[in-house]
């Protein structure tokens, strides 16, 4: 392997886990305090389990979906 390659990939790993890192103590973590805490108390739990669930579905779909996409839009995918 090229030297300039192998430089590449390590600086590409590290981003995505100081992406990662970040995310996870920042925007992360806020969607589940603003789902907890939008819905009155006499409806919140069957609220909260359906945020969670389409928030799952949502997670399944783009896992699903992205792999066809790349494949038939290349790069193109992510613009």
């Amino acid at each position: 392997k090229d030297e300039g390659d192998l430089f590449s990939s390590y600086v590409t790993i590290s981003m995505i886990f100081a992406f990662v890192v970040n995310f996870a103590y920042g925007w992360g973590p806020i969607v589940w305090v603003v789902c907890a805490e939008i819905f009155p108390l006499r409806h919140r739990s069957r609220c909260v389990g359906l945020t969670t669930m389409s928030n799952w579905v949502g997670n399944f779909l783009i896992a699903q979906m992205s792999p066809v996409l790349l494949e038939s839009l290349g790069f193109g995918s992510f613009l």
